[in-house]
């Protein structure tokens, strides 16, 4: 059964716009993470699903909704192949969250969860736009862990911020990042899901989902590129050293946002 969210209230009106302009206004965006870190990310999320929840996904998408989910775990970039959301961008100093300043046009991704949960929790929607509702609120979690998803406005979140690589190449952080960082890694998104699974015991998952708010975690994916992402980058090199430091960060984000993505599901369904 559908539950009430006391957070999502002040934040509805200015959100409600969003059904809409999810298809509209493309905004110039390179980022958008590598494509086997979300089905990780998803597959680990569908095995911390209750009861409830696995119930209706079988009824939305069939006996083989597991398999059709990770199949769908990036379709939010592949259905808009010209980038329509912005990164989550803060000022330097800034230490809370305004939609007007933060997310442009309702066109972010902590717009675009709240957005899809209302879908989700509102009755007078049809399957197939709530199917297509989960399908951008399973996406967008997992790209608002990424460090430099949330970073500074002064370098769009690190797309303007380059780095020189071990082969003498220009990179950029967001690069890094939302690409190469998680291309290196050599299992199949199945064996990682697996893998993390088994760190979940080691891991504050319930002080993870204390909050479902979208907004407190760009907050803190924020707070975290600049103690890591930008922290790492200030030598100006991307190599072994930085790749060291960093993959843990990455990894222990994605765990993270399949736990908070795996709460929402548990508490709308």
């Amino acid at each position: 059964m559908a539950v009430a969210s006391a957070w999502f209230t002040p934040l509805r009106r200015l959100c409600l716009g969003v059904a809409l302009v999810l298809s509209l206004l493309p905004l110039q965006r390179a980022w958008a993470l590598n494509e086997k870190a979300h089905q990780a990310v998803l597959q680990l999320a569908i095995m911390q699903l209750e009861e409830g929840a696995r119930e209706q996904l079988a009824q939305w998408y069939g006996p083989q909704w597991q398999r059709d989910l990770i199949v769908l775990a990036n379709w939010a970039d592949e259905v808009r192949p010209e980038p329509r959301f912005s990164k989550v961008l803060f000022a330097e100093g800034a230490t809370s969250f305004d939609l007007v300043e933060n997310c442009p046009g309702n066109l972010c991704a902590v717009a675009a969860i709240l957005e899809s949960r209302r879908v989700l929790e509102d009755e007078s929607y049809s399957v197939i736009r709530k199917r297509e509702a989960l399908q951008y609120l399973m996406h967008f979690v997992t790209e608002l862990h990424v460090p430099v998803n949330a970073g500074r406005l002064s370098d769009e979140g690190g797309q303007t911020l380059t780095l020189t690589a071990s082969d003498l190449r220009d990179v950029s952080l967001d690069w890094v990042w939302n690409q190469d960082l998680y291309s290196r890694v050599s299992d199949s998104w199945f064996v990682q899901a697996q893998r993390y699974r088994r760190r979940l015991s080691e891991l504050p998952v319930a002080q993870w989902q204390q909050s479902l708010n979208p907004v407190d975690w760009a907050l803190e994916t924020h707070q975290l590129s600049l103690e890591t992402a930008y922290a790492f980058a200030e030598r100006g090199e991307y190599d072994a050293a930085y790749r060291q430091a960093a993959m843990p960060v990455l990894e222990t984000q994605l765990i993270k946002a399949s736990v908070r993505l795996a709460g929402v599901l548990n508490a709308v369904f």
